[in-house]
């Protein structure tokens, strides 16, 4: 359909219907820093392929119903692939071959007969973040690959497995939401990976692995992963549970997490949930009357005790903070329940329903009169001059 060649640079390919063709839209041998947005790419042997090509943009297409892969990449460094929607391809959605240093995120990936994303061949160093991939064969395929981030997606009803690590070491895979599979993580010869912080919910069998030997948890207080079927009881009140979650015989999470993990980014660093309840409408801003940042979000539950166990940067908040639930103190809350110098972790409890959950920092007593003794002389001042008028 479209070929860029032999270091083909500083192009843009942007609003075309590329149909039936061997390859869609092709750039080859060191052609770099173009960019490949907005086209409809279907029907073609190979929908987008980058081949030897390097720091090129592919975002914003609809790449489907292509013969073989959608997006593929082959010996191609510090590309970027991001807000696609890549569906209905009859092999891989995203493929990487030898590749190194790309960066793949926010796509939306689905319904692709095979992998929604594969990584093979000493593809090393990529990150693949944000992806909403369901319902292909398997959700995320790594075969002979090392050192890459696989974070903050959403890996969901796939056929077979969520998460497959064939051969691949050391690879950090944390933050994932892994939902309903025959196998949520699949690990064969593959070891020396840090899994941590993803949720495990109602897969089949939430790991298989077969010769890996694996760090399933990040310590304390950060802890491990969420499991749908672990059992533990929580007497610390701490959000971890107080038994491991054993995989198999060279495999545990040391400290699962008793409630699903949330990441929300701020401009001020990341805040981290823990939490059996349902977090929306999370909020982080400054408020200019208090001048101080303030957090504030929702919670939702149904039965029994709900709990939220929250980390907050100190960059964001580092005083002696409040937590106010529809405007009053939790039943229980523990304010000092972990600090590192960078973070501090607090733990507290409601009766489940629906909250608002508002942390301030605590204000010393000796400024609340003077505060409020000048809220009410402005407020006098502005009504005596509405009057006045």
């Amino acid at each position: 359909g479209i070929r860029l060649y032999s270091s083909s640079c500083n192009n843009t390919i942007s609003g075309n219907n590329v149909t039936s063709n061997y390859y869609g839209i092709s750039l080859y041998a060191s052609s770099c820093n173009n960019t490949i947005s907005g086209n409809n790419v279907s029907d073609n042997l190979y929908g987008i392929q980058l081949y030897a090509s390097l720091s090129n943009t592919i975002s914003r297409n609809t790449v489907t119903k292509n013969h073989e892969y959608g997006i593929s990449l082959y010996a191609s460094l510090n590309n970027t692939i991001f807000w696609n929607s890549v569906t209905v391809n009859n092999w891989d959605g995203i493929r990487l071959h030898s590749c190194s240093n790309n960066t793949i995120f926010g796509n939306t990936i689905t319904t692709n007969h095979e992998f929604g994303i594969r990584l093979e061949w000493s593809s090393c160093n990529n990150t693949i973040s944000g992806n909403n991939i369901t319902n292909n064969w398997d959700g995320i395929h790594l075969y002979a690959s090392s050192n890459n981030t696989i974070s903050g997606n959403t890996i969901a009803v796939n056929y077979d497995e969520g998460i497959n690590l064939g051969g691949s070491h050391c690879n950090h895979i944390m933050e994932n939401n892994i939902i309903s599979h025959d196998i949520g993580f699949y690990l064969a010869g593959s070891s020396g990976n840090l899994i941590s912080h993803n949720n495990f919910v109602n897969n089949f069998d939430q790991v298989a692995s077969f010769q890996s030997a694996n760090c399933w948890d990040d310590g304390y207080p950060s802890g491990g992963n969420y499991w749908s079927d672990y059992h533990g009881a929580d007497t610390e009140r701490d959000g971890i549970g107080d038994s491991g979650y054993e995989i198999e015989e060279n495999n545990a999470d040391h400290f699962p997490l008793m409630g699903m993990f949330s990441s929300f980014n701020t401009s001020r660093g990341n805040v981290y949930t823990i939490c059996n309840s349902t977090i929306s409408d999370f909020q982080c801003y400054f408020d200019s009357e208090n001048q101080t940042n303030v957090i504030k979000f929702n919670v939702n539950g149904t039965i029994g005790i709900g709990f939220c166990r929250i980390c907050i940067p100190h960059t964001i908040l580092n005083e002696t903070y409040t937590i106010l639930v529809d405007g009053h103190e939790p039943d229980y809350v523990n304010y000092t329940l972990y600090d590192n110098d960078t973070h501090r972790w607090i733990y507290f409890t409601y009766l489940h329903s629906i909250h608002e959950v508002i942390i301030i920092p605590e204000l010393p007593s000796l400024l609340i009169l003077p505060l409020f003794m000048t809220a009410t002389l402005l407020a006098a001042i502005v009504y005596r001059r509405k009057h006045t008028v």
